[in-house]
């Protein structure tokens, strides 16, 4: 279990940051050529800033869950460097199942709006917002699959009493 549960996030961390180097490239260049359109020629793509906002969105919530994957969100450790070892992998276990808890509420709440989103549809491109809303379910599937690894190495460190660094290292 443990080694698929190692192997899935390895792809869907290939895979995240390759779309994330796209998506920035994407809308580096797109965002390039909308400047140099409206400065030299004096014309602005009317759907340029809404693709752009768009693939942001996508961005920032699959960069979370990269940032969720490597354990560098923000945090405050203040009094937890006081602690034992034990006592904080204890801690981490009990932060990642409330993580959990909150991210399955979060895709089954993405999920009916993304659902919802069907019938509006962007004002300049014309494609169903569904595509837009769909990037909160994802991510957030993304890092539970993470969250749920990260417990099982915080888990295998107290059994073997060596706290390993989760198994989902990109």
């Amino acid at each position: 279990m443990k080694r698929l549960l190692d192997s899935v996030c390895y792809i869907s961390i290939l895979l995240t940051n390759f779309i994330t180097k796209m998506l920035l490239s994407v809308m580096v260049s797109i965002t390039f050529i909308l400047v140099i359109s409206r400065f030299i020629f004096a014309y602005s793509f009317p759907w340029v800033e809404e693709l752009t906002r768009y693939l942001m969105v996508w961005l920032v919530l699959l960069g979370a869950a990269v940032v969720l994957r490597t354990d560098r969100h923000i945090s405050v450790n203040f009094f937890s460097d006081y602690f034992s070892k034990t006592l904080k992998t204890i801690l981490n276990i009990i932060f990642q199942l409330l993580i959990i808890g909150y991210l399955v509420i979060l895709t089954v709440v993405g999920y009916r709006a993304a659902n919802m989103m069907w019938i509006l549809k962007s004002p300049s491109m014309g494609f169903p917002l569904f595509w837009v809303y769909l990037a909160l379910p994802v991510s957030s599937v993304m890092m539970i699959v993470y969250a749920v690894n990260q417990i099982i190495d915080y888990v295998s460190g107290l059994i073997n009493k060596s706290a390993n660094k989760g198994g989902c290292e990109g």
